[in-house]
C-alpha cells in the first residue's frame, strides 16, 4: 500500500476540489423555477404549463381507455375506416348495401367498372352493372305513353277510377235508343198510391168492383164449336 508525501497530499486536495466543482456546476439551485414551480420538490406539469390548455378543454376528461388505438382501424372488432370525404369505406359495408354512382351518359361510364357499384346514366335514367368485361343494363326507366310497353299517366288513372265508382245518375248521358229501347214510352207505371182506393167509387152498377163483376156475369157463355158447325160454315161441294 502506498502513502502520500506532502506534495502528494497537496495534489490530492486540488484534484478533489476540481472534481467537486465540476459536479456542483452541473446542478441548479433549489430556488430555480419551471413555469413558476420551485425545484425544491417534485413538480407536476399539466397541459396549461406547456401551452396546450385549449387541447385539454376540447378533450374534456377523456380517460386513456376511451382512445381508439391505431392498430384497431380496419381490424376485426375494431373501428371502421372512412375516406377523404368522411364516408365509410365500401369494404366495411354489409353485402346488401348498394353503392350508386351517377354519370352523364353511357359514354361517361368508367372503362373498367366496379362490380360493387350500380351506375346510373343521367340522360336516360338507366341503371348499369359491370359484369367483369362489359356493362349490363339492369333496369329500364318508366316511359309514359299509350302503348303496351309504356306507362299511362297516374292522374288519368285516378280520374277513371273515381268515375267508375259513380253509382247514381247517368254520368255518360246514355239515351234509351242507344240501349235498344227507342220504342218504349217515357211513361210512368201507375202504382196503388197513384190510383188510390177505388173500391168505394159509385157507378150505375153500384161500385167499380160491382160493375166489373156485373160485366163478367152478363157476358154470353162461350162453348166449343162442333165439327158439323164447321162444315156448315165451310160447305164442300
Amino acid at each position: 500500500m502506498g502513502f502520500l508525501d506532502d506534495n502528494g497530499v497537496l495534489y490530492f486536495g486540488q484534484r478533489i476540489k476540481l472534481y467537486i466543482t465540476g459536479v456542483v456546476s452541473g446542478l441548479v439551485p433549489t430556488t430555480r423555477k419551471v413555469n413558476n414551480k420551485a425545484l425544491s420538490g417534485d413538480i407536476t406539469i399539466d397541459a396549461d404549463d406547456v401551452g396546450l390548455g385549449d387541447v385539454k378543454e376540447r378533450l374534456g376528461e377523456l380517460e386513456l381507455g376511451e382512445y381508439i388505438p391505431l392498430s384497431s382501424l380496419g381490424a376485426a372488432n375494431g373501428a371502421a375506416e372512412t375516406d377523404g370525404n368522411n364516408k365509410l369505406l365500401l369494404k366495411h359495408m354489409p353485402g346488401g348495401v348498394a353503392t350508386f354512382e351517377v354519370v352523364d351518359n353511357y359514354a361517361s361510364l368508367p372503362p373498367v367498372g366496379d362490380p360493387t357499384v350500380t351506375y346510373i346514366t343521367e340522360d336516360t335514367g338507366e341503371s348499369w352493372k359491370w359484369n367483369g368485361s362489359s356493362y349490363t343494363k339492369i333496369t329500364d326507366p318508366v316511359v309514359l305513353g299509350e302503348t303496351s310497353s309504356t306507362a299511362h299517366r297516374g292522374d288519368h288513372g285516378k280520374i277513371a277510377y273515381e268515375h267508375s265508382q259513380l253509382k247514381t245518375g247517368n254520368p255518360h248521358d246514355v239515351t234509351k235508343t242507344e240501349v235498344g229501347l227507342g220504342n218504349v214510352l217515357n211513361a210512368k207505371q201507375a202504382t196503388d198510391s197513384d190510383v188510390g182506393d177505388v173500391s168505394g167509387l159509385e157507378t150505375e152498377a153500384g161500385t167499380v168492383v160491382g160493375a166489373i163483376n156485373e160485366l163478367f156475369n152478363s157476358a154470353p157463355e162461350i162453348t166449343a164449336i162442333t165439327n158439323s158447325e164447321i162444315d156448315a160454315l165451310f160447305p164442300v161441294t
